[in-house]
């Protein structure tokens, strides 16, 4: 019988789970999408999971708050006593798409075009009662700049590599030493398929030493070969301007995938919706909402 080893995770577990049960065929892993359930299914949820706690031989979970009760990082070793825990990293990384932001909380959030992605740009022009035009001339790398987009790599840079250094499986090595050149990131927290693979590799191969596994296929990496169900969601481009400012061999123009279907906006179309999404969320709502009150802080701060 196949040991069962139990992934914790968001949206990214369906690509971890893809490639370790790939990797390890005497092992089943069992994707559990916890971050993504709304906060009042998480006691349900997490209470028949640990009812069957006894069924799985190892567990993998990203680090989680006390939000998440028995599933929480300084707890989850407690709740599987007796079953090796690993906390594995929580990949996001904003410095490519640093004008991606949310808008509102996880039960109450504005919904666009992308989803729950928003435009910092676009969001600024907007509340500062511009016409659509004019929004549109702000992407470029002296507002870009004013906004303190180009900083938003270091800043998330350094972010990642200290969630990674308390993980019991360490990736922003390989990161970091690819961004330049390959896109990994569809969005903040939406990895490309190279993370999941490198990633799983990695991962299996920690479980092989712990004798957690029996057998790890050596797969080798081809970009065209494997799928990631995150690329029918929402992908947000990497802009010309950061490109260039951080020296990456790629960009993504100005188009904008919208999640679930493959339609691209064009950067007018996008900013027409954009604001028909934003008009319908309501201004006074919006300058309640802490992305706007922390962009508007950069903003007079850099004036």
């Amino acid at each position: 019988m196949k040991n069962k080893i139990l992934l914790i995770g968001s949206c990214q577990t369906a690509g971890y789970g893809f490639f370790l049960n790939s990797m390890c065929p005497d092992t089943e892993f069992e994707a559990f999408q916890l971050e993504t359930l709304a906060p009042e299914h998480r006691p349900e949820r997490i209470a028949d999971l640990m009812a069957r706690k006894h069924e799985y031989d190892a567990v993998l979970s990203p680090p989680l708050s006390e939000l998440f009760l028995d599933m929480a990082k300084d707890k989850i070793r407690e709740s599987f006593s007796g079953v090796p825990v690993y906390i594995y990293t929580n990949v996001y990384f904003s410095g490519t798409t640093p004008d991606l932001t949310y808008i509102g909380g996880f039960a109450g959030r504005c919904t666009g075009p992308m989803g729950d992605y928003h435009s910092k740009i676009v969001l600024t022009g907007f509340m500062k009662g511009l016409d659509q035009a004019t929004t549109r001339s702000l992407f470029n790398s002296s507002f870009m700049a004013k906004l303190d987009l180009f900083n938003e790599y270091k800043r998330s840079q350094d972010r990642l590599v200290m969630l990674d250094a308390q993980s019991d499986i360490q990736i922003t090595d390989m990161i970091f030493s690819a961004v330049k050149s390959e896109m990994l990131f569809f969005a903040n927290n939406h990895p490309t398929t190279k993370i999941f693979f490198e990633y799983a590799k990695r991962i299996s191969q920690r479980l092989a030493a712990d004798k957690l596994v029996t057998t790890v296929y050596d797969l080798p990496w081809n970009p065209l070969a494997y799928p990631n169900t995150l690329a029918y969601s929402s992908v947000f481009p990497v802009y010309p301007e950061v490109a260039l400012e951080h020296g990456l061999s790629y960009s993504s123009g100005y188009y904008f995938k919208s999640p679930d279907r493959p339609h691209l906006y064009s950067l007018n179309s996008f900013i027409e919706h954009e604001y028909a999404a934003l008009e319908a969320f309501g201004r006074d709502k919006l300058e309640q909402m802490p992305q706007w009150i922390d962009i508007n802080k950069t903003l007079s701060t850099a004036q």
